[in-house]
């Protein structure tokens, strides 16, 4: 009883410790290039987290909630926070039925976020078995290939991406737009590690 009585106050205080660190209405300030960047469109699809009902989220807005939260907080250099919440965000990622190509863009991020860059490439490049052109995912492959010491790989995919570029900038991919603030940082990291 005494056992039961303790975890019951342990995860008591977690929730009230964490609940309000994760759910505050906050907007998160863009990374500079070649770190982990962006958040979902407008810093979060939520609007004011007082007015949100969390128990009507589904799995896929609590996985976004989590990205714009560890975005933020690399962002601003809180190293405390980024541990603190990416291993939840990657879990809450990898927890989803199926995804899309912006999940697997934000995955791979955040993979990149916590170092484990093996599974950043791995997540990027199964993002571009279904859309060889997609400019975050070649981002997000070519970023974890820098991280990694593969320069000249990040050179070849960064120039695949600015090939790419006009004509994917053209097309009305929703993934594009819910991450447009990032695309001028983007280009120019591209542009200075791929020499053009």
């Amino acid at each position: 009883m005494p056992w039961l009585l303790a975890g019951v106050m342990f995860f008591s205080l977690m929730g009230v410790l964490v609940y309000p660190i994760l759910f505050r209405d906050d907007v998160a300030p863009e990374p500079p290039p070649g770190a982990a960047m962006g958040t979902a469109s407008g810093g979060g699809p939520f609007g004011n987290a007082a007015a949100v009902d969390l128990s009507s989220m589904t799995p896929r807005e609590q996985a976004d909630r989590l990205w714009n939260r560890v975005m933020m907080a690399a962002s601003g250099g809180d190293s405390t926070q980024v541990s603190f919440f990416v291993p939840m965000a990657i879990q809450a990622y990898q927890a989803l039925p199926e995804f899309d190509t912006d999940a697997l863009f934000h995955l791979s991020m955040l993979q990149q976020t916590a170092d484990d860059l093996p599974a950043a490439i791995e997540t990027a490049e199964e993002g571009l078995t279904r859309n060889e052109s997609h400019l975050l995912l070649l981002y997000a492959l070519a970023e974890a290939q820098y991280e990694s010491g593969d320069e000249a790989a990040a050179r070849v995919t960064y120039g695949r991406l600015l090939d790419a570029w006009d004509a994917e900038q053209a097309t009305s991919n929703f993934d594009y737009e819910a991450h447009r603030d990032m695309f001028p940082q983007i280009e120019a990291r591209a542009r200075q590690i791929a020499g053009r």
